[in-house]
């Protein structure tokens, strides 16, 4: 079904489900192996850089929006 709706849909749709099948159906951002003789952190490269957790942003967020809201 999302073959055919890419082929009968016009430019720019057609790109994008072109692009959503390759990722969220092929995988294909994904779907490789990563050399761990040649894996580098980031803070390794960059250490002067302050670097944020998920949790730790996304903590934050939470009480920024909830300070905003009240």
């Amino acid at each position: 079904m999302l073959a055919t709706s890419m082929q009968i849909s016009p430019f720019p749709f057609n790109l994008l489900l072109a692009v959503a099948r390759s990722v969220y159906i092929n995988g294909e951002q994904t779907n490789f192996e990563i050399d761990p003789a040649v894996v580098v952190e980031a803070c390794d490269v960059y250490p002067e850089v302050n670097y944020v957790t998920v949790d730790d942003f996304l903590t934050k967020l939470v009480e920024d929006m909830h300070a905003a809201i009240h």
